[in-house]
């Protein structure tokens, strides 16, 4: 429990801190949040690896299907058009998330700050 003091200077202000994924957010009484992982350099890396592999795999998987539907003489189908639209969407997302986070795990730590958490949330989400 915090105490009071009559001095709105000397007031202790809690600290926040908030969990992003591998990621926690301390607020050490600034406006500037520190994102350190919870991870080791092991689990870091490790995590990174993985990733680094999904988006490899994404990337071209993605493209298979896209260069495979453009070379497509016939007449597309609903099927195909849902495909496309999924692979383009799907790649698209894998291109413009996963370097956010594998450069992150690989520093140790959110290096893009509060801004760049949110433009990953949106983008996720």
């Amino acid at each position: 429990m915090l105490k009071m003091s009559p001095n709105l200077t000397d007031r202790p202000v809690p600290s926040r801190s908030a969990v992003y994924g591998p990621f926690v957010a301390i607020d050490n009484h600034s406006e500037i949040l520190d994102f350190e992982s919870q991870l080791g350099p092991v689990g870091d890396y490790c995590v990174a690896a993985y990733l680094i592999i999904i988006w490899v795999l994404s990337i071209y998987a993605n493209g298979v299907v896209i260069i495979g539907l453009c070379r497509q003489k016939q007449k597309q189908f609903a099927l195909d058009v849902l495909m496309g639209n999924l692979a383009c969407s799907n790649g698209l997302l894998a291109l413009l998330t996963y370097p956010f986070m594998v450069i992150s795990l690989l520093k140790h730590r959110w290096l893009f700050h509060q801004i760049g958490k949110e433009i990953r949330a949106k983008i996720l989400y």
